[in-house]
């Protein structure tokens, strides 16, 4: 495909992009290393990845470029893509272990097919299992042996959970027509996503001030030095105190209360929590804080809060515990008495392999519009 390789070449620097070549030296060729190994390392460097499927297997990847690939994290990022095996059994291709190794950093793929090569594939799926596989002459392909090892790369794509479009082309100027679509709707969306952005600060900016405002009354209109401490206290420790009163009443406990002189870590000790891991996903809406309290491991609690970072939870309640206990009861009482359905943290308790729960559940329960998710109030 060089003259197709050489034109696209020359089409994305027209448009204003740098094209990494590797018959025009655009990368460097290490002399202590294989040149697969340098292909291989290159891609981290990419924004986007194009790979075109033909008639030709090309060079099977050596030893050392595919030890640079990490197979698990592959595997645990897309667990659901039932090809993965079969591509684990099938010797990749230089070419196509650059494309896994872009996979690997989350760099976008854009995967081109010829379209007579795409018009064997869909023979190839729909006779595979049967007694004549073996038999079969694709005439779109250029050594017979090598088939299946296309074939079933179109396949692992095909299969990703994300970034699995095909794309058949059977002249120059599909190619064109798809890449400049692409990069345009990726301008329009990284544009659409700042202007969410802005719109985002200046709704949490109208939500602080309101926030402060009420803060403001409530302090002008306490009477007396003892009753200031206490809001402000009740403000401030809000959070942390609440995580403590719903994992106590989630365990049976009925008062929290009387953790009031514990440390941070004796109330872990007492309730059985070995390790908190912090959870970090994509959020659609308001901003969130997540954290798994491992408990054993067959069950955690999965806490959510509004803007408590996991790392100060820790400081927050020993904070809150070094107040005199004239202070602490009547924050504490605030707290827990007030019977607000609506509050700051969420709690919800899980059972099974966290870890995996974990990793298949970062699209659960999100909070879009600042609101407790229905399921977990009924926690």
């Amino acid at each position: 495909m060089a003259i197709l390789r050489s034109e696209l070449r020359s089409y994305l620097l027209e448009i204003g992009h740098d094209p990494l070549v590797s018959e025009n030296s655009d990368i460097l060729f290490d002399p202590r290393q294989h040149t697969h190994a340098n292909c291989i390392q290159e891609i981290a460097s990419c924004d986007y990845v194009m790979v075109f499927i033909g008639s030709r297997f090309g060079g099977t990847a050596v030893p050392s470029a595919v030890d640079l690939v990490d197979w698990e994290k592959l595997r645990k990022a897309d667990p659901q893509n039932r090809n993965f095996a079969t591509l684990l059994e099938i010797k990749p291709s230089i070419t196509q272990l650059e494309v896994i190794k872009a996979i690997e950093h989350g760099i976008p793929v854009m995967t081109f097919v010829e379209q007579g090569v795409y018009n064997d594939h869909f023979t190839y799926e729909k006779n595979k299992v049967t007694d004549i596989a073996k038999s079969i002459i694709y005439p779109n392909i250029d050594k017979q042996e090598s088939a299946r090892y296309i074939f079933e790369f179109i396949n692992y794509v095909k299969s990703r959970s994300s970034g699995n479009a095909i794309i058949s082309f059977s002249r120059m100027d599909d190619i064109k027509n798809h890449v400049k679509r692409q990069l345009s709707s990726q301008l329009q969306r990284l544009l659409a996503d700042i202007r969410q952005g802005k719109q985002e600060n200046q709704r949490l900016d109208f939500i602080n001030n309101a926030i402060n405002d009420i803060k403001a009354a409530l302090l002008a209109t306490a009477q007396g030095s003892a009753m200031q401490n206490a809001i402000q206290g009740a403000i401030r420790h809000r959070h942390v105190i609440q995580i403590v009163d719903e994992i106590t009443l989630k365990i049976g406990r009925k008062n929290s209360g009387q953790f009031l002189d514990f440390t941070w870590a004796n109330i872990l000790k007492d309730i059985s929590i070995v390790e908190i891991v912090e959870i970090k996903e994509k959020n659609r809406g308001f901003m969130r804080r997540e954290a798994a309290f491992i408990r054993d491991s067959n069950c955690y609690f999965r806490v959510m809060s509004r803007t408590m970072p996991v790392d100060s939870i820790e400081e927050e309640w020993n904070s809150f515990i070094s107040l005199r206990k004239e202070e602490k009861a009547p924050i504490h009482a605030a707290v827990t008495g007030t019977g607000d359905q609506r509050r700051a943290v969420f709690i919800k308790e899980m059972t099974g392999d966290y870890k995996a729960e974990l990793k298949t559940s970062n699209d659960d329960d999100d909070i879009e519009d600042g609101s407790p998710d229905p399921d977990l109030m009924a926690q």
